[in-house]
């Protein structure tokens, strides 16, 4: 902690402001919030005690913070103790997206729920869903399909069942020209329909229909 604490003195004197040292823990909950201190000791001597805030995630309530007014605690909530996690996933894009923050910081505040809030099977398709609806408009924009995901991820042929999946679902079985055409589809059409599918009312409007 000893950098910490060269850093916190620096800031210190740079702005003549006192400087409250905050640690996050991504992975360790201890009380959810408090104090913890570090001590520097020499031939079993304390010479120096360095104290400072710390938030343990994974015990807070993840809920409470995603319906709170900092922007920050609700991508930080993706880390936090969550129930529902597709609606809360929902909830937290949709939060970042409507609020009047600038573009870039929306996008990378959505990232941070996007990277820390992964989604199983199951849960990816109550949140697509959930994306679909009026009230999560704002979420779309920002929120990633399970094929979106699985295309950065460079899993072509799956991401190309999991497109013919979310498709089906979107608007039922899928004839055999749909899916001639979409087999037919290159890399970049695919990318495209990927980030379509939550808003398309029909696979004609798709191009995957005549």
């Amino acid at each position: 902690m000893g950098v910490f604490d060269d850093y916190r003195h620096y800031l210190s004197r740079k702005f003549q402001l006192p400087v409250l040292p905050l640690c996050i823990y991504l992975h360790v909950g201890m009380q959810g919030i408090g104090w913890d201190e570090d001590t520097e000791t020499f031939f079993g001597e304390v010479i120096n005690t360095f104290r400072y805030r710390y938030m343990g995630l994974p015990a807070l309530d993840g809920v409470q913070y995603i319906q709170g007014s900092n922007l920050l605690g609700v991508a930080l909530a993706a880390r936090m103790r969550i129930a529902e996690e597709a609606k809360a996933k929902a909830d937290a894009l949709q939060k970042i997206a409507t609020s009047a923050e600038p573009e870039m910081r929306k996008y990378l505040l959505c990232e941070c729920v996007d990277a820390y809030l992964p989604l199983e099977e199951v849960q990816m398709k109550e949140y697509e869903q959930l994306l679909v609806t009026p009230v999560y408009q704002g979420a779309r924009k920002y929120g990633k399909t399970s094929f979106e995901l699985g295309h950065e991820q460079g899993k072509s042929e799956g991401a190309l069942q999991v497109l013919r999946e979310l498709l089906a679902c979107r608007f039922g079985p899928l004839s055999e020209e749909t899916s001639r055409r979409l087999k037919a589809c290159s890399e970049a059409q695919l990318l495209e329909l990927g980030k379509k599918i939550l808003t398309a009312t029909s696979l004609s409007e798709l191009g995957l229909e005549p």
